[in-house]
């Protein structure tokens, strides 16, 4: 399989895995189910797929079989990926989606110690997974062609929810500072996803300003 394939719907894989796992955890912990999405649109968390990614990519260009190693790479590129995509999202959007202030050994409330424990414990399921997973690609979507289109496809919608996920959560902050819409696209925003609709699919978002 072609680096990018491989890479791009491990990207997906890791996404979804994140996703049930932060429902199931939501499940267990608060005995509710709450939206745990990260996009508008799919059940995906897009920073457990960049974690995902990065980990397999070291893993295999280290050539790392021993899961104490696993865990502790896992560990740290959790680290990085979870506190910059908390700072990315509070600078842009003006709103973060978790906070461990109240919690020992954490790192300006972004990563705390007891979570990255459990994120290097997942890692090393994370790596005894995704080989099944590129497998069993390889015999649903057999022939190439077909493949391929699947994938092209796959990726366009991924950048479509990643894009308009993005720029609905900035006119919400836009909103929230009382800027009238510019244009017919922020006008569009506007009506399409308005406060209500964006709280339930970040049910954990919280405004920064808010949180202060």
């Amino acid at each position: 399989m072609e680096e990018f394939y491989k890479f791009f719907w491990l990207f997906v894989f890791g996404s979804f895995f994140g996703f049930l796992l932060e429902t199931i955890w939501c499940m267990i912990r608060w005995r509710k189910i709450e939206s745990r999405k990260g996009l508008i649109y799919g059940h995906l968390i897009p920073i457990y797929g960049l974690a995902g990614m990065f980990v397999v990519v070291i893993i295999e260009l280290l050539s790392i079989k021993k899961k104490h190693t696993i865990f502790l790479v896992t560990f740290f590129i959790g680290a990085i990926v979870e506190y910059f995509s908390s700072l990315f999202q509070e600078k842009v959007t003006g709103t973060i989606s978790w906070d461990y202030s109240n919690m020992k050994y954490n790192l300006h409330g972004r990563i705390n110690l007891v979570y990255l424990l459990g994120f290097g414990l997942f890692g090393i399921v994370w790596c005894s997974l995704y080989p099944k997973f590129l497998e069993l690609l390889t015999i649903l979507f057999y022939n190439e062609n077909i493949f391929k289109v699947i994938t092209y496809c796959m990726f366009v919608f991924i950048v479509y929810d990643l894009f308009i996920s993005l720029v609905a959560m900035i006119r919400q902050k836009n909103r929230r500072k009382g800027w009238l819409p510019k244009n017919k696209f922020e006008i569009w925003l506007d009506n399409k996803f308005p406060d209500e609709y964006l709280k339930k699919i970040y049910a954990n978002s919280m405004i920064v300003e808010e949180k202060a």
